[in-house]
């Protein structure tokens, strides 16, 4: 198969939504990425998500790589160490996700440069 580059706004073979949950003290997200019309998501690639900018928000660590990822969301989850600092924030992240067409004639790495917001109800 072919692999194919596109980035930023170009990325447009998969969507990544972000999914921000409470759970006690910390912020879970879910970083899930779904393919487009035609297209699947690939696992066999080198998949990885960078947490930038976390204003407010702590984090054991903040690169992930395939190994690490949800195969079944497809994926990751990712939750803060610790209570945030402040009510409400955004959350910068770089995602590389793979996405094939169905016959795995062409594939395509994607770069998504995103941000999610979260608010933190808690006190």
């Amino acid at each position: 198969a072919s692999l194919a580059r596109a980035s930023g706004p170009d990325a447009k073979n998969a969507i990544i939504d972000v999914d921000v949950k409470a759970e006690g003290d910390n912020l879970k997200f879910a970083f899930k990425a779904k393919a487009k019309d035609g297209l699947e998501i690939n696992l066999e690639g080198p998949w990885k998500l960078e947490v930038k900018g976390h204003d407010g928000l702590n984090f054991a660590k903040t690169s992930f790589l395939k190994g690490e990822m949800d195969e079944k969301l497809p994926g990751f989850v990712v939750a803060t160490a610790g209570k945030p600092a402040k009510a409400k924030g955004d959350l910068d992240y770089t995602l590389v996700a793979f996405v094939c067409t169905k016959e795995k004639t062409q594939c395509f790495r994607e770069v998504y440069n995103g941000k999610a917001a979260w608010t933190y109800a808690g006190k």
